[in-house]
């Protein structure tokens, strides 16, 4: 199988630079709502100070998106390597490439003897061979994972790694392909990160991150929240104003959703859905951290929000304060009616192949294929459920024009009621030109394409696309 895949018009390999590196620009989104956020900018830059007082951070506000603070990364040259490994899943070294400390759950190895506090050189798993999708009938004795202090003559209860996890806790070096991501201190020992069967908490402080980015994660909370600035865009691309019922199909994790609840100023109603449990429950409880009381986040699957024969009348009630004849007084749930929201964000699931830094090669051609009906379902549902003259927004975190012009190209054709209109505020470029766009279509939507070698937040970002509709009255 090849690694390449088609992504701005042409084979563009998974190693391409423009992905493999790690943007220089962090952004936090403050809360809008929260008037102890307004001392955010200071107290940011205090902290900075604190944490890195022989690095000189340029922090400032975001020209066109007033709620972001940037931080541009330190350019010194990247730390020496220390003796010590550590090795981490593909993911949780990404997050340190972005400036996140190492959690205890993406640890899949280390030294026998390693103590909190002992200096380590943290390496990312780029092959995936610390956790083989695969079933183990045996043991492999250079996979087991054992108490430190085990001494030979100790009785041991022998168990067979049935869910493919068997280099899990490694005390061996590790020969996998890896990339290093930075120098830190163990803030766990290693009995503490593998004697144990659900390890939570920071197990590495990273001091000497590659790409000079800062932890920035103990600033987040009800005042702030880590967000890429395409992710904040999009949320002042839909634009929802007070009083608004307002439907974001895909809401998990909740960046989004907080975003749009503030931009709401909390007044109205917005409804959040996920189809996994943990995921909602999340999402409610960031609202509830924010003081978000117009989120109502519930699980369902979102391709079945919709029925031409719903009894529920959540617009009606919305709109005059009359009880819905198939909810009465109690929450209204989905199916919902035809055009029942004012504002529809379809932040579809696709194949993320515009997340910065990659570290792993993407998923194989079937799985990459299979996004598109999604994306086709979700955007029929969300065409179905806006109003006459609301708004619809259709955003991707990949970079595929089959899962982004081409999506759009198709609703139009699909949905004759719909008109593409100009993506705004613009910061990002036109679409690609010859996936059924014309050339005043491509100028109204937003392809962010990264540039490394920008010294400007909006170029040197995750790749991204965004999208605009209108809906006419019938």
């Amino acid at each position: 199988m090849s690694d390449d895949v088609e992504t701005e018009g042409s084979s563009v390999s998974w190693t391409d630079f423009r992905y493999s590196t790690a943007p220089r620009f962090s952004t936090i989104r403050v809360n809008m709502g929260d008037k102890e956020s307004e001392s955010m900018e200071d107290d940011l830059k205090d902290y900075l100070r604190k944490l890195y007082p022989d690095v000189a951070y340029r922090v400032f506000r975001h020209g066109s998106l007033p709620e972001l603070l940037v931080v541009r990364a330190d350019d010194r040259p990247p730390p020496t390597p220390g003796h010590c490994q550590l090795i981490v899943d593909a993911l949780c070294g990404a997050a340190v490439l972005r400036g996140a400390d190492v959690y205890a759950p993406g640890v899949l190895g280390c030294p026998a003897e390693l103590q909190a506090g002992d200096a380590v050189a943290v390496y990312a798993d780029r092959d995936g061979r610390c956790l083989r999708d695969r079933y183990a009938l045996y043991v492999d004795c250079a996979s087991v994972a054992l108490p430190a202090e085990l001494l030979a003559g100790d009785a041991v209860a022998v168990y067979a790694d049935r869910d493919g996890r068997c280099l899990r806790g490694r005390t061996q070096p590790y020969a996998g392909a890896t990339t290093f991501v930075g120098n830190g201190v163990m803030q766990l020992s290693r009995r503490e990160l593998f004697t144990t069967d659900r390890p939570s908490g920071v197990a590495v402080r990273v001091t000497q991150p590659v790409f000079g980015a800062p932890s920035l994660g103990p600033l987040c909370g009800r005042r702030a929240m880590l967000q890429n600035i395409p992710s904040a865009l999009t949320s002042r691309v839909l634009a929802p104003r007070p009083g608004e019922l307002v439907l974001d199909m895909c809401a998990a994790p909740g960046g989004k959703t907080t975003h749009l609840a503030q931009l709401m100023q909390n007044q109205g109603l917005l409804y959040a859905f996920d189809r996994t449990a943990a995921k909602v429950a999340r999402i409610a409880a960031l609202a509830e951290e924010q003081l978000l009381s117009c989120v109502h986040a519930l699980r369902a699957d979102s391709t079945r929000l919709l029925s031409a024969d719903s009894a529920c009348r959540l617009r009606r009630r919305h709109l005059t304060g009359e009880p819905c004849p198939l909810h009465a007084d109690g929450p209204c749930a989905p199916p919902f009616a035809p055009d029942t929201f004012d504002r529809v964000l379809v932040d579809a699931p696709c194949s993320g192949l515009g997340q910065r830094p990659r570290l792993t090669p993407p998923a194989a051609g079937a799985q990459l294929r299979s996004y598109g009906p999604l994306q086709r379902r979700l955007l029929a549902v969300g065409a179905d459920l806006v109003r006459p003259g609301g708004r619809l927004v259709y955003s991707t975190c990949t970079v595929p024009p089959a899962e982004n012009e081409d999506q759009v190209a198709g609703l139009l054709a699909a949905r004759p009621r719909l008109r593409l209109e100009p993506a705004e505020p613009r910061l990002g470029g036109p679409g690609l030109p010859g996936h059924g766009l014309d050339a005043d279509q491509c100028g109204r939507v937003q392809r962010f394409v990264p540039q490394p070698e920008s010294d400007c937040c909006d170029r040197d970002t995750i790749g991204f696309f965004i999208a605009c509709f209108s809906k006419a009255e019938s």
